[in-house]
């Protein structure tokens, strides 16, 4: 095996096992830009210019350090040491999450988007077969929307939409990362930018799709750090994540986004109230944003649709929605339906920075 001694043991920075397999191919003595995201008991947060990375360290970093790392080994885990140490003496200059979400935000798109384009290519003739492989490969681990109704299958997917990723393999979660999408996505990047000609290192219009992807994943995974860097600041009780799940119908893709947060109830430290965000496009429906909040007894749920005839149908089967709560033990409070109008404020795009034009009024 082949390595690169590093300067000393402390300088530094080790990948969690298994993360060499998802990223595109390294070889010792490559050299890797990273900016510090956060530094947090012994875990450091970096971003690359493919990838958001988690890793351990005893480096005293700093949030918002611009890094140029060296591979010095590959096996058993991917070791990092500093190319300059020497640079951690100069102040760093201040970087927010915010910004770096408004960097990474251009480069992204809608997951759906992405997986109708990948799906076109993997029916075409002139691609590649190993490359239609991968692809099928990519669509086979994606649920169907009636699969999602299982409680169940829609906590897994939660787990498994790759908003945890770096998390599991830290913990050694293996059979949380198993069909994890970040994770198969990295391996899909990796494998096709390895079969591209080694005279040609740019990469493919497919292996740019899929950075598109990934970009959408970290956006997710940098608004749940912003949050969860806010509640600590402020010592607040307040906790967000952002999700997204793909799922097929008709063998056509679309994606459920998911907004989360925990509020702990000030005059019980035992006891959340949580409030959950979805926008969904069913098929023939239009957008349909549903909000639902649950306190300490009673859940609310309000639905605000595009399409009049929708919000009809969801206001004529509420009772059947009541009853199904009330068969699990779920207490309902307020349930209604309606039309959005020329006031109604709804994010557009859950994972836009904050002054990137994200909200709108509907009418």
């Amino acid at each position: 095996m082949s390595t690169v001694q590093p300067s000393a043991p402390s300088q530094t920075i080790t990948l969690p096992t298994g993360t060499g397999s998802t990223l595109p191919k390294l070889q010792v003595g490559q050299t890797i830009s990273a900016t510090v995201i956060s530094v947090q008991s012994g875990l450091v947060k970096l971003q690359t210019s493919n990838i958001l990375l988690t890793a351990k360290t005893t480096i005293p970093l700093q949030k918002g350090e611009q890094l140029q790392l060296t591979v010095t080994q590959l096996q058993p885990k991917v070791t990092l040491s500093l190319s300059n140490p020497n640079s951690l003496t100069t102040k760093p200059a201040t970087i927010s999450i915010e910004q770096i979400a408004q960097k990474i935000y251009p480069k992204q798109q809608p997951l759906q988007q992405i997986l109708q384009s990948l799906g076109q290519i993997s029916q075409l003739n002139s691609s590649n077969r190993s490359t239609i492989l991968a692809i099928q490969q990519l669509f086979q681990n994606i649920p169907t929307l009636m699969q999602l109704f299982n409680p169940s299958t829609l906590k897994q997917r939660t787990i498994k939409s790759g908003s945890f990723m770096e998390n599991n393999l830290l913990n050694s979660r293996t059979d949380k990362l198993s069909g994890d999408l970040k994770g198969q996505l990295l391996q899909l990047r990796a494998k096709l930018f390895s079969q591209q000609p080694q005279t040609n290192r740019q990469p493919s219009q497919i292996v740019r799709q899929i950075d598109a992807m990934l970009s959408r994943i970290d956006l997710a995974q940098l608004k749940t750090l912003q949050s969860s860097e806010s509640e600590s600041a402020t010592k607040s009780a307040q906790r967000e994540w952002v999700i997204e799940i793909p799922f097929m119908v008709d063998d056509k893709p679309h994606n459920i986004e998911l907004y989360l947060q925990r509020q702990s109830i000030q005059d019980d430290a035992q006891e959340d109230s949580w409030h959950i965000k979805l926008t969904l496009s069913p098929p023939n429906m239009g957008e349909i944003h549903i909000s639902a909040k649950m306190g300490s007894k009673e859940l609310d749920i309000n639905f605000l649709t595009e399409d009049r005839q929708s919000s009809a149908t969801i206001s004529n089967n509420l009772d059947k929605l009541e009853a199904t709560l009330s068969s699990s033990g779920i207490e309902t409070g307020t349930l209604f339906s309606r039309q959005l109008t020329p006031n109604d404020i709804v994010q557009t795009d859950i994972l836009k920075p904050t002054g990137s034009g994200g909200i709108s009024a509907r009418a």
